[in-house]
């Protein structure tokens, strides 16, 4: 079997962007590392497909955005924050649906393997292995959001502990029945990190209070407003239901805190509801929640996804966003009456 430029990169200890600089003379690889990629491609007897060369030198001046389900305030902040940097620039950006794992293999088809992008950002996209060399075998820029891929710039942060912060505030103030309403566990979206890594941060605070898990205090769903609402009923319906809930996001917040009302329990008197994200309209609704950086995600993942066209920065690194608790009006003490 001929070698491939991974081989070339992996022999050499550089990332298979070097090489391909090196391949097409970029002046932005230093005359050492330049004189030992060509040492190891003489070696190696590698001999780079023309066809493929002349592809990969072709640009469309359009970066590439997979994201799943467009209209939830997450991603609309987080795309936001792209557009903002590709505003002043000559690229163009396409916007890549992908709510179902099956969808996000055919636009990598359809758009990076047939190199119609120039770059790619993926949004809480879990990049299997054999897509995450696929895809360096392209030598396509790829920058990720809301994920940790090694091989990659990845921009994230800790949801675990942010399951953690939010559940450790609801015990300070003295709750102990704690409920919580999570996202499917990636089965249907096709995204595993996020929904568990919360969902273990939520168990890991109980645990270091003393507190089993009771599972007639969680509830899963694919979350959205409508579902918020339904699930939090179904919650609070049964006997001795929680006096503080957990809400995986702000937007099923919303519908939790609508069927507080419906039920004529009070926020937070009777209840205690904390979200995740601290979306627009958490503010309007005064709702505790941990932030996020969504709109900074965005402008730091579109800057690197330039900065990797240029040649300006090395092929991987990692950021993790430090998380706030915002404390607002929708959490408050333990209401001993209750």
């Amino acid at each position: 079997m001929s070698p491939t430029i991974k081989d070339v990169a992996q022999v050499a200890g550089v990332g298979v962007g070097t090489v391909s600089r090196v391949l097409n003379d970029s002046p932005l690889v230093s005359s050492e590392t330049r004189e030992h990629v060509q040492q190891v491609i003489t070696k190696l007897n590698y001999h780079p497909n023309a066809m493929a060369q002349g592809l990969s030198r072709r640009t469309s001046r359009t970066i590439g955005v997979l994201m799943p389900f467009l209209t939830m305030p997450f991603f609309v902040n987080v795309l936001q924050g792209i557009d903002n940097v590709l505003l002043d620039t000559n690229y163009d950006l396409i916007v890549l649906n992908v709510d179902k794992p099956e969808k996000r293999q055919q636009y990598l088809n359809n758009y990076v393997y047939s190199r119609r992008l120039d770059g790619l950002i993926g949004v809480t996209v879990p990049f299997d292995a054999a897509e995450v060399e696929r895809l360096q075998a392209f030598e396509c820029p790829v920058v990720v959001i809301d994920n940790r891929v090694d091989e990659f710039w990845s921009f994230y942060v800790n949801n675990t502990e942010g399951g953690q912060l939010a559940t450790a505030h609801l015990l300070a103030l003295g709750h102990t029945k704690i409920g919580y309403l999570g996202d499917l566990h990636g089965i249907v979206r096709g995204v595993p990190n996020t929904p568990e890594h919360r969902y273990s941060g939520y168990l890991l605070a109980l645990e270091q209070a003393g507190i089993p898990p009771d599972s007639r205090y969680t509830r899963f769903g694919i979350m959205s407003e409508a579902n918020g609402y339904a699930l939090t009923k179904d919650l609070m319906s049964q006997p001795d239901p929680p006096t503080a809930i957990f809400v995986y996001c702000d937007t099923a917040a919303v519908g939790a805190l609508q069927a507080l009302r419906d039920m004529n329990l009070r926020v937070p008197e009777d209840v205690s509801v904390v979200g995740f994200d601290d979306i627009d309209v958490a503010r309007h609704i005064n709702l505790t929640t941990i932030r996020q950086p969504m709109e900074q995600y965005g402008q730091h993942a579109a800057n690197k996804i330039l900065d990797l066209l240029s040649g300006t920065v090395m092929d991987s690194g990692q950021k993790c966003f430090a998380l706030d608790l915002i404390e607002r009006g929708t959490t408050g003490p333990l209401n001993v009456a209750v």
